[in-house]
């Protein structure tokens, strides 16, 4: 097959036995096209249009007798690219750097057939997939704004390039819901729902109004709530730079628990006591509750149901001797050990020594933005009510701030809750030392910011 207008040589081989060959005639569906004696015997065609054409060349040696070969068929077709549309698999998203990105292209066939089709990022080649289903995984793509498009060739080398997409990567603030979650159908009362963020240690992700768990480390789990029918779920992502992300879903519930699972609390610190309590429909028949409370698959404590009285099973864990975010479970199974309830929750433990490090690393972002003479980032990590008060007052010191935050001691911790932590700095003036008490709160954002000092 050749594109339109096609151009190309005939070629011929000819021999005679008892004389010689004189000439070669080259013909195009029976029609005289040209007549050579010179070996190699061949003949140029151009500019044929699209359609089937049938090639034969006819030999005649010195004595006047000829011989045709047999034919050749050849289609020439009109040269016209496939369409093509790409779409990502994070359309209008910020997505947490770095990331694997995917995309499908859709290519039609124009007539010619398709081949491969190529992928860009401005006007580099990421990737080449050569015959379908067209899609591309590309690996971790790390933070920026990229702009891809995909090529579509016909089998004639003719091709069409898709119109752009744009996927965005953030290192600052960027939020991901794991994938499986929108638009899935739960039965359950609540859903867990996670995912990742790009984010500093000091930022909060909340659900709906909710603060989710955050294991400072990329990673964020929630349990919420769901309404029968359609459920909207929006996802907010708030740093103490005042950076935000946002992603909403939707989480259809079709149907009612039978069993309630709960933490109380479900925020706390390495050794606290954690409150569980399980109830149970008593509708429900079952021969065993079971709980694995590590989050770890293990349903190591079992309570038979001949031992649960009013519905409910309630005990406690002494404390968690590590920190992390712990996804629990409890079920209900009957004689047979078929699962004939689940519940999840989660429960998420971490240290004074974390939060110690925010509110110090918290404090110090402060004062090197009051040294350097920006208020504007100092002001960011202040608590509103701390705002309205120290604005004026740094816009007085500005010009002596380095000089005092020079004499600031480090700062000492008093106390450090889940909520707040209290510490106490020195600093000399006039020969006298000072003590002052610096406070640092965490938002309804989650986010911690220094509330007074």
């Amino acid at each position: 097959m050749f594109p339109a207008p096609a151009s190309f040589t005939l070629q011929a081989s000819a021999a005679d036995t008892d004389g010689t060959v004189t000439q070669v005639d080259f013909l195009q569906n029976g029609q005289l096209l040209g007549t050579t004696n010179v070996i190699p015997y061949s003949f140029a065609v151009s500019s044929l249009a699209a359609g089937t054409y049938t090639f034969t060349a006819r030999a005649t040696d010195d004595k006047g007798a000829s011989t045709t070969s047999a034919p050749v068929a050849v289609t020439v077709a009109a040269n016209t690219p496939p369409s093509v549309s790409l779409a990502t698999s994070a359309p209008d998203t910020v997505l947490p750097a770095p990331s694997t990105v995917t995309f499908t292209a859709t290519v039609v066939d124009g007539g010619a057939g398709v081949g491969k089709v190529e992928f860009y990022s401005g006007a580099t080649l990421i990737g080449t997939v050569p015959a379908a289903p067209y899609t591309f995984t590309w690996p971790s793509v790390p933070a920026g704004t990229y702009t891809i498009t995909a090529r579509a060739y016909n089998g004639l080398g003719g091709s069409a390039t898709s119109a752009p997409v744009t996927v965005r990567l953030s290192a600052d603030a960027a939020l991901l819901v794991d994938a499986g979650i929108d638009g899935s159908v739960v039965a359950g009362s609540q859903v867990i729902v996670t995912g990742r963020v790009a984010a500093p240690a000091n930022s909060g992700i909340s659900v709906n109004g909710q603060l989710a768990a955050y294991d400072r480390n990329g990673r964020f789990s929630a349990a919420v709530a769901l309404e029968p029918g359609a459920n909207t779920l929006t996802f907010v992502l708030s740093t103490e730079a005042g950076l935000t992300a946002t992603q909403t879903i939707t989480v259809n519930r079709n149907g009612t628990s039978t069993i309630s699972f709960t933490a109380t609390p479900d925020e706390a610190f390495v050794g606290d006591q954690i409150n569980f309590e399980l109830k149970i429909t008593p509708s429900v028949v079952y021969g065993t509750a079971e709980f694995d409370i590590n989050g770890n698959g293990s349903y190591s404590f079992k309570v038979p149901a001949s031992s649960v009285s009013n519905g409910s099973i309630k005990f406690y864990v002494p404390g968690y001797s590590a920190a992390g975010v712990y996804r629990v479970k409890a079920r209900l199974v009957d004689s047979l050990g078929n699962i004939v309830a689940f519940e999840e929750n989660i429960v998420e433990i971490t240290t004074q020594a974390v939060l110690d490090n925010i509110s110090r690393g918290l404090w110090g972002k402060i004062n090197d933005a009051l040294g350097a003479g920006d208020k504007a980032t100092a002001m960011t990590r202040l608590a509103p009510v701390a705002q309205g008060k120290y604005g004026p007052v740094f816009d007085a010191l500005m010009p002596q701030m380095a000089a005092i935050i020079a004499g600031y001691s480090a700062l000492t911790n008093i106390q450090i809750d889940l909520g707040m932590s209290e510490y106490v700095l020195n600093q000399t003036s006039d020969g006298a030392n000072n003590a002052f008490f610096v406070y640092f709160v965490r938002g309804d954002d989650g986010v911690w910011r220094l509330e007074s000092f």
